[in-house]
């Protein structure tokens, strides 16, 4: 027990950090659901409230032990949160119940990321209109567009877009084991999905006169510019390794390597 307690007290940040990993792994098992949050988060209150008695008393050997499961509920808490369904009616999420054609409008949010065959764009999402008819609804939330085959240029982060293609919830294999690839997304807030056969699917819509939005979306587009430059001088053969390092896009890294 003594070398536990020295291994934390000697590790603090290490001893954090796995252990909010800890959590993000667990609470996957406990499920979404409101009553799973507002246990973890009672533990949460309870746990830190003694923890602050044990400060003041200076109840070392207890603090230490009490350190990792705390977060680890913090981690827990973190991912039920973001498993949560939206509650907003407006969110793509309840909008688009089973596979639709539909044009989205919204704005992108970051850089094209290809992986040889198809690529992705998030899309803040403003409204939906219905392909086959003339009502417009306004919508909120953000969808992961892949289109068949690379980004066009022209199209940047901070543009605001009109996409046509399939849209729909993601599912996961139930197979035992298997990546979750819903849950995946979900954990970052993406709860649709949409496919666009052809850029001819894209219309770039008249701009924001905004200069906050520009420097909202100025990094995005430093970084889009800046892979685009790697690409030119690298060639697609070894470009995927230098735009990993220097801009964080393993996209187009082989999973062996």
């Amino acid at each position: 027990m003594k070398h536990l307690l020295r291994a934390i007290d000697d590790n603090l940040l290490v001893t954090a950090a796995l252990s909010f990993i800890c959590g993000i792994l667990l609470a996957p098992h406990l499920g979404p659901t409101a009553a799973s949050r507002t246990q973890v988060a009672l533990m949460l209150v309870f746990l830190l409230i003694f923890l602050t008695v044990l400060q003041i008393v200076s109840k070392t050997r207890l603090l230490l032990l009490l350190f990792p499961l705390f977060f680890s509920m913090l981690g827990c808490f973190y991912t039920l949160l973001h498993l949560q369904v939206p509650s907003d009616i407006r969110h793509v999420y309840h909008q688009i119940r089973e596979k639709s054609d539909l044009v989205v409008i919204g704005t992108m949010t970051a850089m094209a990321k290809y992986d040889g065959r198809t690529s992705q764009i998030p899309l803040l999402v403003n409204s939906l209109h219905e392909s086959l008819g003339d009502r417009l609804t306004p919508a909120t939330g953000t969808i992961l567009v892949r289109l068949q085959g690379p980004w066009p240029e022209d199209y940047q982060p901070g543009d605001r877009l009109a996409v046509r293609g399939d849209f729909k919830r993601p599912t996961s294999y139930r197979t035992p084991g298997a990546f979750d690839y819903a849950q995946y997304l979900a954990r970052r807030e993406i709860w649709v999905t949409g496919f666009v056969r052809s850029p001819s699917f894209l219309q770039k819509l008249p701009p924001i006169p905004s200069h906050l939005h520009n420097i909202k979306y100025l990094p995005e587009r430093l970084r889009s510019r800046l892979g685009d430059h790697i690409d030119r001088a690298l060639g697609q053969e070894s470009s995927g390794i230098y735009r990993a390092i220097l801009i964080g896009d393993r996209s187009r890294v082989d999973d062996v390597i």
